[in-house]
């Protein structure tokens, strides 16, 4: 069916895109040859051939003038284009001014179902435009005033989207914006009844008030360079305030260019132009806390104020001091939730070289103020790799190795004893009433860590091998004896009492606990 019409023209363009929807349906729905449809086609295809009978009664015309002899005054296009999620259409009315009147007559239109991919409708808004530039691209040589309408003010992606073949074409300041309900080209993507036929072949009434009611959009030919929707990319505040800086340049090198002026041609920012790049991040910081909800209780805490600069300040207490503007009002920015403050805090953290978040808090304050600043900058400091690397982690005491074999293994006590010297003391004895000086020799087992105490006049090598006999007559000579390093210890006549009790030592490391 819907190979079998013949219509180079578009006149049955809201019957063709009628067919060419339900075969869609039918290609969506992967239907084979001998199956049966689902009910949805099945009402489609009724509705559609009910329809189709209303048109039994409608004439086309074959020629757009009424009569062959009017004087003809001026010729004008109107095109229409408009898109739904199932098709998107174009079409072109003659507007012909002659000396009987003004007439409006159907000349051409086109559509297309949308792609089997579900694309938004900004998109098809576009694809709807590339089709009327298309209908309109052999016509221009011949008619040169011309105006086309769409009903699209989706602006961002009418805008942006705008494929250079269009531009070619048509030229932006003559597209104009139509209310739906008035656009002819809505016929054909509503998939609607054809009881509107006579207005798709004749057009709306108001194409022949055209030249003194225009329901238009005028574009603007002043221009905003919005550039500050997006800056985590950047990892540093000073570099991405001076990339800024050279935009602004070259936007105003551009306009002086058009003004014939002269060019700033220096090759490193100024001064100036590093503090208006500043300003506009500044700004565009405080504009999105203005629309916080909190916003209104925030300023009335805080006693904020525009200055002059048009700038969000905190009044503060330093009104009476000798500081500077900025340093008495400093300007208020977001928190951690904005990266341009995290990259802010980075680069003051780095200018007072890694030090503690109060010399950050101190820095950041002599120009902003950050909405919970303490916390903000202690977040920050807390992820700086360079601190991390000084500050280093907390030395850990190694883990403890196991019990030697002689504190373990002892079948009795003291079978391994550790000894050293503990003193000096000062005693009183029972014929003399002075006191003199005493030392005692400490042995502990080293299994049961049980202590046994000699008390000796000195810590000589004689003194020391009477005191072990007082120890061995008591305990037993020990098979194992751990010391220091003591010259008393190591001297050669202990050494020889011991290898003769069969006692052998063991000397730790000097200065080393056993």
């Amino acid at each position: 069916m819907a190979a079998s019409f013949f219509d180079p023209l578009g006149f049955l363009t809201p019957i063709t895109s009628r067919v060419k929807t339900i075969f869609q349906l039918i290609c969506r729905d992967k239907s084979g040859w001998d199956e049966i449809v689902t009910k949805a086609i099945e009402l489609a295809l009724t509705e559609f051939l009910k329809d189709l009978e209303l048109l039994s009664f409608v004439r086309i015309p074959r020629f757009v003038f009424e009569r062959v002899n009017e004087s003809i005054k001026r010729v004008q296009l109107h095109g229409f284009c408009d898109s739904s999620k199932l098709i998107y259409c174009a079409v072109i009315y003659l507007v012909v001014e002659t000396s009987l009147g003004v007439n409006r007559k159907f000349l051409v239109s086109k559509s297309r179902v949308s792609p089997l991919k579900e694309l938004s409708i900004p998109r098809l808004e576009l694809l709807g435009c590339v089709l009327l530039s298309r209908l309109l691209e052999d016509m221009l040589s011949v008619l040169k005033g011309r105006v086309h309408f769409e009903d699209a003010r989706t602006w961002k992606p009418w805008v942006e989207n705008r494929v250079n073949a269009i531009r070619k074409v048509v030229d932006r300041e003559k597209w104009n914006h139509i209310n739906g309900k008035l656009n002819p080209a809505d016929f054909p993507t509503r998939i609607s009844n054809f009881v509107d036929f006579g207005h798709w072949l004749k057009g709306q009434e108001f194409l022949l008030n055209m030249n003194k009611e225009k329901n238009e959009f005028k574009v603007d030919k002043k221009f905003q360079v919005a550039i500050m929707s997006e800056c985590k990319r950047g990892e540093c505040c000073f570099g991405l305030v001076t990339n800024t800086g050279y935009v602004f340049r070259f936007i105003n090198n551009f306009l002086k260019t058009i003004k014939k002026l002269p060019l700033n041609k220096q090759v490193t920012l100024t001064t100036d132009e590093y503090k208006f790049a500043l300003n506009e991040w500044i700004r565009d910081e405080q504009r999105v806390l203005q629309n916080d909800k909190s916003f209104d209780k925030l300023k009335n805490s805080l006693k904020l104020f525009d200055g002059e600069d048009k700038l969000i300040r905190l009044r503060g207490r330093f009104e009476n001091t000798n500081l500077n503007f900025a340093k008495k009002h400093p300007l208020i920015i977001r928190g951690k939730e904005s990266w341009f403050t995290i990259l802010l805090i980075r680069n003051c953290h780095e200018q007072v070289l890694h030090h503690g978040i109060e010399s950050t808090l101190n820095k950041v304050r002599s120009q902003f103020w950050i909405i919970k600043g303490r916390s903000t900058i202690k977040s920050i400091i807390r992820q700086c790799v360079t601190c991390k690397k000084f500050q280093g982690r907390t030395l850990l005491p190694p883990s403890s190795p196991d019990l030697p074999v002689f504190r373990v293994n002892n079948l009795y006590s003291f079978q391994a004893t550790g000894l050293d010297y503990a003193g000096l003391l000062f005693v009183k004895t029972v014929n003399k009433g002075a006191a003199c000086k005493v030392y005692v020799l400490l042995l502990t087992c080293a299994s049961s860590r049980a202590i046994h105490l000699e008390l000796t006049p000195g810590m000589k090598i004689p003194a020391f091998v009477r005191a072990f006999k007082r120890f061995a007559a008591r305990r037993g000579f020990p098979d194992l004896i751990i010391s220091d390093n003591f010259k008393t210890f190591i001297s050669k006549e202990v050494k020889n009492f011991m290898m003769k009790n069969d006692v052998q030592q063991r000397f730790i490391l000097p200065a080393s606990p056993w």
